[in-house]
């Protein structure tokens, strides 16, 4: 489910994203995690198989990686491996499905625009107390109504096409709402990858 999830949002929103530029939350503002923090805050943790990289397995299992650069610099990336999938990849998802129901109110049943807004903000819930450092709910939240309403376009209505539509419907149907509930009911650290 998740990697289809990951996979379908990656085509669908392709027009999307194509026709108002790119779209990623990750990295950016409140959606920084703080990766050289949380390496020092789990020191006792941290495995050094290496001398120029530094592993730091939490739970769920999320993989976090610190390699350090021939320049000096450090480079970390995270990948969630655990069954729920990566909750970073899911909130983008579910903010960019979010922003085409504001753009396209019409072509979205109520109840589906509904639904997927609950689930953007349960996954923006679980971002905020899982992240590093942790945030409060309302810096999520305006962060991500901004990024909506950035997104929303009148203009992208148009190469809206059906195969689309129903992924959006699938993603606000009972059992996707299922879905997403149970990965969010395993804390751990709300990483990009994989997102397909």
């Amino acid at each position: 489910m998740r990697r289809a999830i990951c996979f379908l949002a990656a085509c669908i929103f392709a027009t999307v994203v194509s026709a108002q530029g790119r779209s990623d939350l990750a990295g950016r503002g409140v959606f920084h995690i703080d990766f050289a923090g949380l390496f020092e805050a789990h020191a006792a943790e941290v495995v050094q198989p290496a001398p120029d990289l530094r592993i730091l397995e939490m739970d769920g299992p999320v993989i976090v990686e610190e390699r350090r650069r021939p320049d000096g610099g450090l480079r970390y990336g995270a990948v969630d491996q655990s069954s729920g999938g990566a909750v970073g990849c899911l909130l983008r998802v579910l903010a960019e499905a979010n922003a085409v129901v504001k753009s396209c109110p019409d072509r979205v049943t109520k109840d589906a625009a509904m639904r997927l807004n609950t689930s953007l903000r349960r996954a923006a819930q679980f971002y905020a107390d899982n992240t590093y450092p942790k945030r409060e709910i309302s810096e999520i939240e305006g962060a991500l109504s901004t990024f909506i309403t950035a997104r929303a376009s009148s203009a992208a209505c148009a190469a809206l096409e059906d195969g689309q539509l129903q992924f959006l419907e699938s993603l606000s149907s009972l059992s996707s709402q299922r879905s997403i509930g149970k990965s969010l009911a395993q804390p751990r650290l709300p990483v990009m990858s994989p997102c397909s």
